[in-house]
């Protein structure tokens, strides 16, 4: 069960960076990255700035429309 929990949020991850490097689907990416904050430390880490980075009027205006 820990391996498929493993394989779940690995897969979130990548498609989040996939989303963030292609620039698209920010309510997507910002959804992933709300989840990824339950991964205590890192994840919390790492999605509380990616969330700050999205939520910014400089980069929301960079980002296509969301899906």
């Amino acid at each position: 069960m820990l391996i498929v929990i493993a394989v779940a949020f690995v897969s979130m991850f990548l498609s989040l960076a996939h989303f963030l490097a292609n620039k698209r689907c920010r309510r997507v990416a910002l959804i992933f990255a709300a989840i990824s904050c339950l991964g205590i430390p890192l994840g919390t880490l790492l999605g509380g700035l990616t969330i700050y980075g999205l939520t910014r009027t400089e980069i929301s205006a960079e980002l296509a429309p969301t899906v």
